[in-house]
């Protein structure tokens, strides 16, 4: 089975079309061809007037052609041409594909029946490049069935080609390759590794320059910074029990949890069900991304920043917060193996992972899926409260709030809705540095307050006095007809057929992203000119 199953058609095609193969090659390594030609004063004239003539050997394996015959060893009977026994070897090697095809079990003792053999014969996966797919491939399967009686993997990921950003082959002749050495040096290994698989989707191309490196480095960073702040923030002498969930959970009570951390239990335990099925579908990139968005935004930057204050004194919120992050440790490790077993080390060395432990990260268990662990109803609250909290904090850094200046917030929502805000709203004055904030069934809008909406929820925020309304609404005024001009040129050269049927696809690919990031661009714009009206 391909992945992607597009390849299969062309698998399919080659055996279909079989033609003859030339298996000799000129090299200096590889297995000897078993051929042997006579090398005896007058034999080659003797065989050239003899013409095209064979002698049928179906039904004597070991009889010696006209001047030629195959054997491993050396013949021992004479030329039927000139009767000597003057044989030569054939220089050359068997071809590299033809030595490679015995790969699957040549490597595991075949043709002796080792232990190694038992055990890692027939694998599951193969990993390799789209080029080769009949000549190693295809061999490979036809060499399991003759020799083993089983083919040797399932299932064939088709990875894409390395490219440079103009959508070269990244060569050393052209002169556009990326040295990973170089990379590692600069980002680290991890990052290089975590760049490469996020940025192959299945069976497309890789399209890399150093600037692609930056985003895996800092997320490296990221986890290390939070590692970095549990280990200050996490009580002396707290450890997770091997395989065992946060003691509240343990017991089935999830009452002296706070709404937070059963919010981000269901969210570790929705990330691990999403990242294996992306592995078992071999969608490896979508499985990073995966683990960047709960790792990054939804611990990191959410949970740990509601928690803080709760640390070291809240024994949930701190076993939570170790169980959370030692379960993202493993489903990292895999994609960033180092910075991660450096960091799972630490924790174990310092007791809190709790005893009897594998050597390495790379030995323990895989985290679980859990559904029991999983609060819906205050997973939907929380996502709420970060929306709600997200919305004041785009008004801030849109209309340029002075970071000193705390700003009122006006919260209107149905009855039914707002029991549900009341236990978050100092948490919302805390994150989004406000005076106040009200709530109530209804508020008006005043002139010069932005306005934001978070499903039944409206948002006021008044700013008289707190920015110049007048110069904010120039200021952005400005910046939108900057930004109309701009789209209105691209969008008219990519009307243009002239441009999009001669300029090469790469070329208007990359006009049809700028397009698409200016136009989002110029939405928020004109969403925060809106608010100000």
């Amino acid at each position: 089975k391909f992945h992607p199953a597009r390849w299969e058609k062309i698998y399919r095609n080659w055996l279909e079309n079989i033609r003859d193969w030339c298996i000799s090659r000129q090299i200096w390594w590889g297995h000897p061809i078993p051929a042997w030609y006579c090398n005896a004063d007058g034999c080659a004239k003797k065989r050239s007037d003899l013409g095209d003539v064979r002698i049928d050997q179906t039904s004597q394996s070991k009889k010696i052609g006209f001047g030629f015959t195959v054997s491993v060893e050396q013949p021992k009977e004479a030329c039927l041409v000139c009767g000597e026994h003057a044989w030569e070897q054939d220089p050359d090697v068997l071809d590299t594909w033809f030595s490679s095809w015995l790969w699957p079990f040549s490597t595991l003792g075949w043709p002796d029946d080792t232990g190694d053999l038992k055990k890692y014969y027939p694998t599951h996966t193969l990993v390799t490049a789209p080029e080769i797919i009949f000549f190693w491939v295809a061999r490979m399967v036809m060499a399991g069935k003759q020799f083993m009686k089983k083919i040797p993997f399932k299932d064939v990921y088709i990875h894409g080609t390395v490219r440079d950003v103009t959508g070269r082959k990244m060569s050393k002749s052209l002169g556009n390759i990326i040295d990973p050495l170089d990379v590692i040096d600069h980002v680290g290994a991890d990052a290089l590794r975590y760049t490469l698989v996020t940025t192959a989707g299945v069976g497309s191309d890789i399209f890399l320059s150093e600037q692609k490196f930056e985003p895996a480095r800092n997320f490296a960073n990221k986890i290390w910074n939070a590692g970095r702040f549990l280990s200050t923030a996490l009580p002396k002498g707290m450890a997770l029990k091997k395989g065992a969930a946060p003691p509240s959970l343990e017991a089935g009570n999830k009452t002296s949890l706070s709404s937070v951390d059963r919010w981000i239990l269901t969210r570790l335990d929705k990330t691990v069900e999403q990242v294996e099925k992306s592995l078992a579908d071999f969608q490896l990139h979508e499985a990073a991304h995966q683990i960047n968005d709960f790792v990054w935004f939804e611990f990191c930057d959410w949970y740990l920043e509601l928690i803080k204050r709760r640390l070291p004194d809240d024994d949930a919120a701190a076993r939570t917060a170790l169980w959370v992050y030692e379960k993202s440790l493993k489903l990292l490790h895999p994609f960033m193996p180092f910075v991660t077993e450096e960091l799972w080390q630490a924790f174990k060395s310092n007791g809190w992972l709790g005893s009897d432990l594998p050597e390495s990260l790379m030995l323990a268990d895989w985290p679980m899926v859990n559904k029991a662990s999983r609060d819906a109803k205050t997973e939907s609250e929380v996502e709420q409260f970060i929306a709600i909290v997200t919305a004041l904090r785009n008004i801030r850094a849109e209309l340029r709030v002075p970071a000193t200046k705390a700003i009122p917030v006006q919260m209107a929502a149905p009855a039914e809705v707002t029991t549900k805000l009341e236990p978050y709203l100092e948490d919302i004055q805390l994150l989004v540095k406000a005076e106040q904030v009200t709530l109530s069934n209804a508020v008006k809008a005043t002139s010069g307050a932005a306005v934001a909406h978070v499903g039944k929820i409206d948002l006021v925020v008044p700013l008289a006095g707190i920015v110049d309304l007048k110069a904010e609404r120039t200021r952005i005024q400005k910046r939108v007809n900057e930004l109309e001009g701009i789209a209105k040129g691209k969008r008219a050269r990519l009307s243009s057929e002239k441009f999009t049927s001669k300029a090469p696809p790469e070329v208007v690919t990359k006009e049809q992203e700028g397009l698409r990031q200016l136009e989002e661009e110029l939405q928020k714009w004109s969403e925060s000119l809106e608010r100000l009206s």
